[in-house]
């Protein structure tokens, strides 16, 4: 009577508060440590059902989660209906071969009897094991799962992300709420259609709530070097500083931590100038603060450069054009400079030598000397560039002199 009514109010909040769990499983910490627990043993005409017994005829279910547990914890399990008269529970113990055979008799019973219970085991089986359940039950299309990663090592977190990901289909949708960047890798190994929401509380206690946009998750799982890199960790931080190699990244953090141990910055590193940009975008995407550190000849390609420059933020196009323009001035000035520079040194010799080598010589020419520019004498080199570099500087991307 009361469903019905709210349904009449269109009061859907009370409706789902009576009804919700029709529709939804929510699993926080808590209920994965109590849900496998010993419970009444339910027969499938006695108009009751629980947790284990719903289980007592998923033959495949419980074969893949013994594979499971037999590789991860290095232990085996089976649902035991038998021995506990009007209870059901789940048995673990070193090798349970014997239960499952189809000759087991009186004797194998009472072996069963002796081994111990999941009530009994450490809380990092008992997660998992409810988990694993949880995620098979067939009837539930929407799933809550509240920080599956407690009580289990990085690595087991991982493999339950790739369990959470591998059971996700057009019937099922699980929301997950984590704090374990090894979930959401292992989730994104087994599963790319995904939303990735990032939430933050800052002062005023109101949740801030930033989608990561799909386009630019994608470009980070298509690159292997991204993919497993810590590019993801970022996620989880106040402040990320992307630098462009992995030695770059060591000296930052080293220096910051002499300087202030308690920063809390995470780092990562992008295997290249190439890669920092599609980091940026992502943290930018969630609202996550971070700084680019790269070397000054960032300035050297303008393909490159005009990645960085989409990550500003320009007063107009004229004001993005005028250094664009100032960085082909830059670049026009080393080559003239450069060839002043070849023809000078080479005055003598030029009439003599075949005009293809000159323009072979040149080229080398113009290299070393860029190169001797971009690489060592870096900021100080030429005036038109500084407007340029005080604009990147407000964009916290710093630049470094080699």
């Amino acid at each position: 009577e009361y469903p019905e009514e709210y349904l009449k109010e269109k009061n859907y909040s009370e409706f789902l508060n009576w009804c919700g769990e029709l529709f939804y499983l929510y699993l926080g910490t808590e209920e994965r440590l109590m849900i496998s627990k010993k419970q009444q043993n339910c027969g499938i005409d006695s108009g009751e059902m629980n947790f284990l017994s719903t289980f007592k005829f998923e033959f495949d279910a419980l074969k893949e989660l013994r594979k499971n547990i037999k590789s991860i914890f290095n232990k085996d399990v089976c649902l035991d209906g038998d021995t506990f008269g009007e209870s059901i529970a789940i048995r673990v113990g070193n090798d349970l071969e014997y239960i499952y055979s189809s000759a087991k008799n009186k004797e194998d019973i009472y072996k069963l009897m002796k081994e111990s219970i999941l009530d009994d085991q450490g809380d990092g089986l008992k997660n998992y094991i409810s988990l694993f359940l949880t995620l098979k039950i067939p009837e539930k299309s929407v799933l809550l799962l509240d920080e599956p990663e407690a009580f289990l090592h990085p690595p087991l977190a991982r493999q339950v992300g790739e369990l959470i990901g591998s059971v996700v289909d057009e019937n099922k949708q699980i929301f997950v709420s984590t704090h374990s960047v090894e979930v959401l890798k292992g989730i994104l190994s087994t599963c790319q259609d995904i939303n990735i929401l990032r939430i933050t509380q800052p002062c005023d206690k109101k949740n801030i709530i930033t989608k990561l946009d799909e386009n630019v998750l994608n470009n980070i799982l298509i690159k292997p070097l991204l993919r497993v890199s810590q590019t993801m960790d970022g996620l989880f931080c106040d402040r990320v500083i992307i630098t462009e190699a992995e030695a770059d990244e060591i000296f930052y953090q080293e220096l910051i931590e002499k300087i202030n141990p308690q920063s809390g910055i995470h780092f990562v590193h992008g295997q290249g100038k190439s890669n920092i940009t599609t980091i940026a975008k992502c943290y930018r995407s969630v609202n996550v603060n971070y700084d680019i550190i790269v070397d000054f000849d960032l300035l050297r390609q303008q393909d490159d450069l005009n990645k960085y420059f989409d990550l500003m933020n320009f007063e107009s196009q004229e004001e993005k054009e005028s250094y664009q323009k100032s960085v082909s001035s830059f670049r026009k000035h080393l080559d003239a400079e450069a060839e002043k520079k070849f023809i000078i040194e080479n005055i003598d010799d030029l009439q003599n030598i075949e005009d293809s080598i000159v323009e072979d010589k040149l080229k080398k020419y113009k290299k070393q000397i860029k190169d001797e520019v971009y690489h060592k004498m870096g900021l100080n080199y030429f005036e038109c560039i500084q407007k340029l570099l005080i604009k990147i500087e407000e964009e916290s991307i710093k630049k470094i002199p080699q």
